[in-house]
């Protein structure tokens, strides 16, 4: 460290303006404003030394008469002018903001009535500033953190760390000198208690780096940080994820023109270059400045002794970054550029299944009433194989969350969702279905979005286990905790809906029923003549995973070749969740297993006697819907919400899974089977009646009007 000499100053000052206001918050801080106020004095003197001159700005927000009283007993009003504001904001930020707008000086610094700075820094800051000049933020070399924690911190320069760092992180605190010019491009945020956000000096810096600014530390000084648990910064981040509102350093145009000369070195050196940050314990522990700067504090506040640090207390504020989520948000802003969104869906992994598709017809609707909708699909769990994008909405944009970060954890990967959502999609619908991607993400951080309207799909509930012990994983333990903060539960099926009602209880109000559409691809004639010649083939198609019970295939295809030798089952689909091994079906004459299918219509018209549907639990399966668009009469277990497409014995054979034993569901399926298969006059008449149930319920245009409603879409040119 240098010497701590008197600054000398380069120009001639204006009497009537001073150079600088410190700008002090103040809240209920009665037990430590004494010494901060001491403090304040001898960084004055020391300033005025070097021929400068200051004013103070107290800023009471929702203060107390004992804080007030502490403040008007010290003898700093001597030194210099002083303005009391009072004022009830509950927010950091928008009490920093009265203080400046009230500030007259040529330089502004930002402090907050509990902490110290070292005596030399006013001066010492005010040089920095007015060298750099009117872009130039600067706060002091070291943080020394005192009370609940003690450590040292060493600052890093803006310029050489880039704004990659800031999408995880703050390196920075809210100590620091700027020029007063400034705030007329750059003010503070609200993160009030009720916003759900905090920390708005990581807003108002990284504001200020987009602006141009540099953000450096100033040599020679040091920041005395009290941490307590009763501080506004400290409850604000407490009851919040502990992250900022949308700002424009991390809008993808911006950040990508910010960050693209430190890029390719963070992709590539990330981790080595954090090294070169860290702290330089040995030179700031040998250098008698720095002791003296420590123990002129020392006599204010006896808090601060450096003979409590231990051994790994000596941190860089990037010691504990990740280079490579700051990587993985400029390649997210990459391929969004500048484009923004009406709407954002959160999905585990791109595919085809009845709740994407579900998901996707929404938005094809929402597109179709309003031109001008966008989307953006963010992937959180593994990257998408999906490579039949016609299936997908015209107007979309895909983030591969695993695909670009493999290496981030969840949390990391959340972070990266959250600012992309923020500052491209501000205002969009969310659109989250369910997962463990889904439920991470909304439970740590959708209370933040109060702007935007979230919509919570409820398909069914996963069950395991048994069929005689079976256990449960529902929504209850995660997105019940959400119901104050979603918009509405959307479902395809009242089933659903009815069992949330009875187990939840309360806002009944904000679940909805959406019947899925289905438009129809055949016709009365059609069936009557599909069915005028013998069938024998009979068709399965889904997904090969537990939940669907596919194993089920092996015993009903062997007592449906007892009852109808000449019955063939063609089995399609494959395991996206689990494993299942196909060679079972190997030795069985009468199973022939055709692959995956990505196109169940084109499957389903090459001329099968019905559809064979078998599942554990389930909402209101989309290939259902299916077959019966294509006239197909369909055979399905009573679970979930397919007794209100499948009527027995009228729209097609329910059978009571629920209620029977493993024999006798294997029973009931294969008889059934057999009785559609010796019958083609049952067959067209349970065609023809789910044909029409399908046109009333889940026809097109009742769909679209069902979509405005609940949307709040009308058509638009």
């Amino acid at each position: 460290m240098g010497s701590l000499g008197m600054v000398s100053m380069i120009q001639e000052k204006n009497i009537s303006k001073p150079d600088i206001s410190i700008v002090l918050n103040i809240h209920k801080e009665a037990n430590f404003l004494a010494r901060t106020l001491i403090n304040l004095e001898s960084c004055v003197r020391h300033a005025q030394l070097s021929g400068l001159s200051c004013e103070l700005i107290a800023v009471f927000d929702s203060s107390d008469k004992e804080t007030e009283t502490v403040f008007h007993n010290n003898s700093l009003h001597d030194l210099c002018p002083v303005t009391c504001l009072h004022v009830t904001h509950r927010s950091l930020g928008l009490s920093r903001n009265s203080g400046i707008e009230a500030a007259s000086g040529t330089c502004v610094l930002l402090h907050d009535a509990d902490d110290l700075i070292s005596f030399n820094a006013l001066a010492a800051l005010y040089a920095d500033v007015m060298q750099g000049g009117k872009l130039a933020v600067r706060v002091c070399q070291y943080l020394f953190s005192f009370g609940t924690q003690n450590h040292i911190i060493e600052y890093p320069d803006s310029d050489a760390t880039s704004p990659l760092p800031f999408v995880g992180t703050h390196p920075y605190l809210s100590c620091i000198m700027f020029q007063r010019s400034l705030y007329d491009n750059v003010q503070f945020v609200d993160h009030s208690l009720s916003s759900g956000l905090a920390y708005e000096d990581w807003h108002f810096n990284a504001t200020a780096l987009a602006l141009g600014c540099t953000i450096r530390p100033t040599p020679d000084t040091i920041f005395f940080y009290r941490r307590r648990a009763s501080s506004l910064s400290v409850q604000a981040a407490s009851s919040s994820p502990g992250q900022i509102a949308p700002c424009i350093l991390f809008e993808p145009p911006n950040f990508l023109r910010v960050s693209k000369d430190k890029y390719p070195l963070w992709k590539t050196q990330g981790k080595e270059l954090l090294k070169t940050f860290g702290f330089k314990r040995i030179g700031a522990l040998s250098d008698p400045v720095f002791w003296g700067l420590l123990c002129a504090a020392n006599k204010i506040e006896p808090l601060i002794d450096p003979y409590v640090l231990t051994d790994n207390a000596f941190i860089s504020s990037l010691d504990a970054m990740n280079p490579a989520i700051g990587v993985a948000y400029y390649e997210a802003c990459e391929i969004i550029q500048d484009r923004t969104f009406t709407d954002v869906l959160l999905l585990p992994f791109l595919s085809v299944g009845g709740a994407e598709k579900y998901i996707f017809e929404i938005i094809k609707t929402l597109e179709a009433l309003n031109p001008q909708t966008r989307t953006l699909i963010i992937t959180g769990e593994k990257p998408s194989t999906l490579t039949d994008l016609e299936r997908l909405p015209k107007h979309i944009t895909i983030v591969d969350m695993p695909a670009l970060a493999p290496n981030l954890n969840g949390h990391e990967r959340n972070l990266i969702v959250l600012k992309l959502i923020q500052n491209c999609a501000d205002g969009a619908r969310i659109h989250i279905k369910p997962s463990p991607f889904a439920y991470g993400f909304t439970q740590m951080f959708l209370k933040i979005f109060k702007n935007n309207k979230k919509i919570f799909y409820r398909f069914s509930d996963e069950k395991s286990g048994s069929d005689y012990f079976p256990i449960y994983r529902n929504f209850f333990t995660t997105a019940v905790p959400l119901l104050d903060d979603v918009d509405f539960l959307l479902s395809d099926n009242k089933n659903i809906i009815n069992n949330d009602f009875y187990y939840v209880g309360t806002k009944h109000q904000k679940w909805k029923l959406l019947y899925a559409r289905q438009p129809s691809h055949t016709s009365p004639q059609a069936i009557q003549a599909s069915n005028s010649q013998p069938q024998t083939r009979i068709l399965w198609a889904s997904r090969l995973d537990a939940e669907k019970k596919p194993e089920l295939l092996v015993p009903i295809s062997k007592l449906l070749h007892a009852l109808y030798p000449q019955a063939q089952i063609d089995v399609y689909g494959i395991n996206v969740l689990g494993h299942f091994d196909t060679q079972v079906f190997e030795a069985l004459p009468n199973i022939s297993y055709k692959g995956p299918f990505s196109d169940f219509i084109k499957v389903a018209s090459q001329g099968y006697a019905c559809f064979l549907y078998t599942s554990g639990f389930d909402g209101l399966p989309n290939v259902l819907l299916e077959a019966m668009s294509v006239g197909l009469p369909i055979v399905a277990p009573a679970v979930g919400g397919i007794d209100e497409v499948i009527e027995n014995d009228v729209t097609g054979k329910l059978i009571p899974s629920t209620t029977l034993t493993d024999e006798d569901l294997i029973t009931a399926y294969a008889h059934a089977l057999n009785e559609l298969l010796r019958n083609p006059e049952q067959r067209v008449q349970l065609a023809l009646n789910a044909l029409n149930k399908l046109e009333r319920q889940h026809g097109p245009e009742q769909y679209t009007r069902n979509i405005e409603a609940l949307f709040g879409e009308s058509p638009q040119g």
